[in-house]
């Protein structure tokens, strides 16, 4: 089988330890913010992101910027020449147009070496279940799993991953354009918190609670549901910046399903740039 190397984004969310021990590779990403340029890739500081978040909480404006093709290519030949394939698992391509980028990029460079594969999968998610699908892809190729397989497991995976969150401010979500400006300041002022699922590959908002302490219970309770009964393996908390919101979402998810492993952990903020301080997530594929 030839060796191949697996690459994710800025996007994904993986715990640290589990990028070193797969040698998972990351693309950076960049948020401009009032008007410096940050670089993510595999993680920040506890100290950098809360002071990404103190920034936007003081009305600072956050942008990101996506790959671009050459940045694609510049990382992915790297490994052509040293005769490895690669499975690149990006962000969903109904959020973004980075998708587009890599598949560009994988196009040129398999022209440019006719021997070897590029792979571009769109995961059809974000945060926490795009790490969960780079983490079993990389379970698959240490099983010894050909690339043209592991694609085809991760792609059949990536439909029955479940990611829903809650935020805490309707304000960054109409300011992404997700609600229109008048109903986040309203929502805003009622307290409104809506629960948001990911569903092939957007952002849908399904129902909307009142009250912080409604809506983690809120996500708890569509957790359980999900989930049917069944013995769930790994189950990430994603948040952002809301370390307190996220232990209790673990500590109601622990009561309220059976799971092997919970887990929880900042999520990256090229995301937090859109949807703002105070999000948590439950995640996990069934």
């Amino acid at each position: 089988m030839t060796p191949y190397a697996l690459f994710t984004d800025g996007t994904c969310d993986i715990p640290r330890e589990y990028r070193q021990i797969y040698e998972i590779n990351y693309l950076p990403m960049k948020i401009t913010i009032n008007p410096q340029t940050l670089e993510f890739s595999d993680g920040w500081t506890q100290d950098e992101y809360s002071e990404f978040y103190r920034r936007l909480r003081s009305g600072q404006i956050a942008s990101t910027t996506q790959i671009t093709p050459f940045e694609y290519e510049e990382a992915f030949e790297k490994r052509l020449v040293k005769g490895e394939d690669i499975l690149y698992i990006g962000f969903s391509s109904g959020m973004s147009d980075t998708m587009q980028s890599a598949r560009l990029a994988a196009r040129n460079l398999m022209e440019k070496y006719p021997e070897r594969r590029v792979v571009a999968l769109d995961s059809k998610s974000v945060t926490g279940g795009l790490g969960m699908l780079v983490f079993k892809a990389c379970k698959n190729r240490e099983s010894g799993m050909s690339i043209e397989d592991n694609a085809r497991e991760i792609e059949r995976l990536s439909k029955s991953c479940t990611i829903w969150f809650t935020v805490d401010d309707l304000y960054y979500l109409g300011r992404s354009g997700r609600l229109n400006t008048i109903s986040a300041i309203m929502g805003s002022a009622l307290h409104i918190k809506p629960l948001v699922e990911v569903s092939d590959g957007r952002l849908v908002i399904r129902e909307k609670v009142q009250g912080r302490k409604s809506s983690i219970k809120a996500l708890v309770k569509k957790a359980a549901q999900l989930s049917g009964g069944k013995t769930l393996k790994h189950v990430l908390v994603t948040h952002t910046d809301a370390e307190d919101a996220a232990t209790q979402l673990v500590s109601q998810l622990k009561s309220a399903i059976d799971a092997e492993e919970i887990l929880y952990m900042e999520m990256s903020p090229i995301i937090g740039a859109h949807v703002g301080p105070g999000l948590v997530s439950v995640i996990f594929i069934d």
